[in-house]
């Protein structure tokens, strides 16, 4: 998945309230790396760009999650022992 911007792109991880992080939502100038909340985790989560997807790739992106061989999955479980990690 190439760089996406000045494109709409849906977040498909987890709802993470400390970060306004809610599943399907979606950002029009594409991946958010300069939204306040995020910029920390984006240093944090090297993967995390892979949970903004165009909203034609929906659909396969959310099937992704699901198989552990993907970049999406992948991005998926770093996200969530980074937000671990924190909480620790």
């Amino acid at each position: 998945m190439n760089e996406i911007k000045n494109k709409a792109t849906t977040y498909i991880g987890p709802t993470i309230l400390k970060y306004g992080l809610f599943n399907n939502k979606t950002f029009k100038g594409g991946i958010p790396y300069n939204y306040p909340p995020l910029k920390g985790l984006f240093e944090k989560c090297s993967l995390l760009k892979m949970l903004f997807v165009e909203p034609k790739n929906l659909s396969l992106a959310k099937k992704n999650l699901q198989k552990k061989a993907t970049l999406e999955y992948q991005a998926l479980m770093q996200l969530i022992k980074t937000i671990k990690e924190a909480n620790d």
